[in-house]
């Protein structure tokens, strides 16, 4: 496996964060642009290869997404990076998720600023590869600022098509 990072950017601000905190960490990335007519298609062949032996060998070590079901990406491309991080047990990262059954969450339970709150990491988390974070971390700023939003969901039932499993959860403000 390649030790890089495949971007599919929208150009949307939360991809060009995750881009440039990518580039900061030294992380390599390829970026790639839905808005360039000229951007590669999304193919088996982009996502993986083989070695001179046969052996198949993944390029990317993690996929970025600007959310579940971009728009500008067909819905042949959609099944190539799924079959991808299928294969070769690639994480895909979505920038920008609004909770719904689509990706196996409730509608928002809330939604809101975060700051000051405090959220803990899962057994689940742990368990799948982050089990050197412990206990529980407190976002930035105080309680009713501005700095972290994001909305709080509680997960659905599994289903042949989804599933979700919390890395993080976090009391309901109030």
């Amino acid at each position: 496996m390649d030790l890089k990072v495949l971007v599919i950017s929208d150009g949307s601000a939360w991809m060009g964060a995750l881009t440039q905190q990518l580039a900061s960490e030294g992380v390599p990335a390829t970026v790639i642009s839905l808005s360039d007519s000229a951007r590669p298609v999304i193919t088996s062949s982009l996502l993986s290869g083989k070695l001179a032996d046969g052996t198949p060998v993944a390029r990317y070590q993690g996929v970025v997404l600007p959310d579940d079901a971009p728009a500008g990406l067909s819905a042949a491309e959609l099944s190539a990076l799924a079959s991808y991080e299928s294969a070769f047990s690639v994480r895909q990262v979505d920038g920008y998720e609004y909770p719904s059954a689509s990706v196996g969450l409730s509608g928002p339970a809330y939604g809101g600023p975060l700051d000051g709150s405090t959220a803990t990491i899962t057994g689940a988390a742990k368990a799948a590869g982050f089990g050197y974070l412990r206990g529980s971390f407190r976002f930035e700023g105080t309680r009713g600022g501005a700095t972290s939003y994001g909305y709080l969901a509680r997960p659905l039932a599994a289903t042949a098509r989804t599933s979700f499993t919390p890395f993080l959860t976090e009391p309901l403000p109030g």
